[in-house]
């Protein structure tokens, strides 16, 4: 639904990553719909494809996650809080504050 709300309807389908947001370059030419999400919610899993050289979130493959109030948890290690308003997902990793530039934010678009 794309009723306006933030989280608003469920978080299935194809999502395509169109920017992303961090201490890091990518070049003018980066191509980051190579990096897709399919989530199936109701089952909690979550299809990662990353067709490059840099990976997005995790290694291609299929992975179990649940939400848990606004976040999106993989595992221990892999935590990001969404906001998703329609067709629009933003994914931010909770980072570590031992470490020093590990903040990413992701932003996808919805493929039907």
């Amino acid at each position: 639904s794309d009723d306006g709300e933030p989280n608003a309807g469920p978080l299935d389908g194809k999502w395509v990553l169109k920017n992303a947001i961090c201490f890091c370059f990518f070049g003018d030419e980066f191509d980051f719909g190579r990096h897709r999400l399919f989530i199936d919610q109701a089952n909690n899993t979550m299809r990662i494809e990353n067709l490059g050289d840099i990976h997005f979130i995790n290694e291609t493959g299929d992975y179990s996650f649940e939400i848990i109030e606004n976040e999106l948890v993989l595992d221990e290690q892999r935590k990001y809080t969404y906001e998703q308003n329609g067709n629009s997902l933003t994914l931010t990793y909770v980072d570590n504050p031992t470490l020093a530039d590990d903040e990413i934010t992701l932003e996808y678009i919805k493929i039907n």
